[in-house]
């Protein structure tokens, strides 16, 4: 239960303006989207995107699932890592679609990429 004005958030967000490209795997049908990254945690990312659609299917809503990963391209490389989308919001004035993806089956040499990139964000605020 989500308690109204209660901070939802485990990790402290950074933000970013980094481009970011999803690759889908819907077993029958691949292909990508391309992403621009917001806001930057270690458990997840915020993006926007022109679509959640991938030749008529949906992302969040397909049964079964899509595979999803996620390249983000950071000042310090690339992060390559599998992907969920835990919610999104359509902005209508933006045309864009606003999408909470959180990281999975992160490898210790990601965890550690990771770690070291947020304290790189915690250094500089403009580190984008």
């Amino acid at each position: 239960m989500v308690l109204w004005g209660r901070e939802r958030r485990r990790k402290k967000r950074y933000n970013v303006s980094w481009e970011a490209c999803l690759n889908i795997d819907f077993h029958d049908l691949r292909g990508k989207i391309n992403l621009r990254v917001i806001n930057f945690s270690g458990i997840g990312v915020r993006v926007h995107s022109s679509r959640i659609y991938l030749n008529r299917r949906h992302l969040i809503l397909s049964d079964p699932q899509p595979h999803l990963e996620i390249i983000i391209c950071t000042p310090s490389g690339d992060l390559i890592n599998e992907i969920e989308i835990q919610w999104f919001n359509q902005h209508i004035e933006k045309n864009v679609f606003e999408i909470g993806i959180g990281f999975i089956n992160m490898a210790k040499k990601n965890e550690f990429f990771v770690d070291k990139l947020i304290k790189r964000l915690g250094q500089r605020a403009s580190y984008v």
